[in-house]
């Protein structure tokens, strides 16, 4: 078998993943990779809840502070260089902790992604084109027409999903699911899966308090510092997006923080929903703590000590 391990920290936004990663990590003395689609963006730190840089002087994370808001960054491009990453940490030691929330860039590296048709650039600046016309909702209608099975699949209000679902069908005449392969790649580490599942009520709960320390934490300003340099328009990213609302005075400051909330609750619950159909992963609640450190000592620590 082999010695190398990669640990798996996976569940909804305010689960306490980051938190426990950088605990096991600082015990084990290995490096953290963040799979979270927001946090590659400079500038948002805060409203991410990325690693402070007095935490990333304690753990080496990568995977932070890679693009302008608002640049593109595929799931492709995450399994090439998180595995670029993973085969340097490997060389220099045992163990590495993947650690994040969307589940896109966890099934590509685990997996590793399908190999879906490359679509022609015509095609996708097309149906930008229409989304600014008729909006995702006539984009999604159609999706459901050409192929009702992945309109099932995904967050109907989701553009970036939905852009590139219909795209693959318009290139293709095929249904991204005939593109889906059977088995994953067999990657030369071992995974270790866990996932934080809170109860609902404790999540939301939990949310909203969280919204509230990073707004104390200066999340307003931090979003207005982008905002001025132009790097929040056409940005769909929770936390920063509504701000724009409130910045062209269209909504009072109390709307919102509300629809902050609001949003951050709608996105932990589809990412509660994807991570629910997930199989082969050790799921506990946030608060059981022994049974945690009890599978982390046996199935990761064991041999760092």
């Amino acid at each position: 078998m082999n010695k190398n391990k990669l640990l798996i920290i996976a569940g909804p936004t305010a689960s306490g993943k980051s938190t426990l990663a950088l605990k096991i990590a600082s015990r084990a003395n290995c490096p953290i990779l963040s799979a979270d689609s927001r946090q590659i963006y400079k500038g948002m730190n805060i409203g991410t809840a990325k690693a402070t840089e007095g935490e990333q002087k304690l753990v080496k994370h990568y995977l932070l502070d890679l693009l302008q808001p608002g640049e593109r960054y595929s799931a492709a491009q995450f399994e090439t260089d998180a595995l670029a990453i993973l085969d340097r940490v490997f060389r220099e030691g045992e163990r590495a902790i993947l650690c994040g929330g969307t589940g896109f860039y966890i099934d590509a590296v685990i997996r590793g992604l399908d190999p879906l048709p490359r679509i022609p650039e015509e095609i996708n600046i097309q149906i930008e084109e229409e989304l600014k016309e008729k909006g995702v909702e006539a984009l999604y209608k159609e999706l459901k027409k050409l192929d009702p099975k992945r309109a099932e699949q995904i967050d109907s209000k989701n553009p970036r999903r939905v852009i590139r679902s219909l795209a693959i069908v318009r290139y293709s005449g095929e249904p991204f699911n005939s593109f889906l392969r059977n088995e994953p790649i067999q990657r030369p580490w071992q995974s270790i899966r866990l996932m934080l599942l809170p109860e609902r009520d404790f999540l939301y709960e939990r949310i909203n308090k969280r919204v509230d320390w990073m707004i104390q934490q200066g999340l307003e300003k931090e979003a207005r510092e982008l905002y001025n340099k132009g790097l929040l328009e056409g940005v769909d990213t929770v936390g920063y997006s509504e701000w724009v609302d409130y910045f062209e005075q269209k909504i009072n400051w109390e709307e919102c923080v509300y629809q902050i909330k609001k949003n951050t609750r709608r996105y932990a619950k589809r990412q509660y929903t994807w991570f629910r159909r997930q199989q082969e992963w050790e799921v506990f609640d946030p608060n059981e703590l022994e049974k945690i450190i009890a599978f982390v000592e046996e199935q990761f620590l064991l041999e760092a000590r």
